[in-house]
């Protein structure tokens, strides 16, 4: 079942490091550093670690 697009599905999205590690790439990692600094500023630093590592949690299940 597709769920709606919300801010936090987005920012899981973006924050996701697996897009740019696939072979090939779906966003160079040019992009999802200049997308994720644009993210930290936004969310703030803790914020970000915080769904960084549930997104890498996610990851490793």
């Amino acid at each position: 079942m597709d769920q709606p697009w919300t801010e936090d599905s987005v920012a899981r999205t973006l924050i996701n490091p697996n897009y740019c590690l696939t072979d090939p790439p779906v966003v160079t990692e040019e992009k999802w550093i200049e997308a994720n600094a644009k993210l930290v500023q936004k969310m703030g630093v803790e914020p970000y670690l915080a769904t960084l590592l549930s997104v890498l949690r996610a990851g490793s299940k």
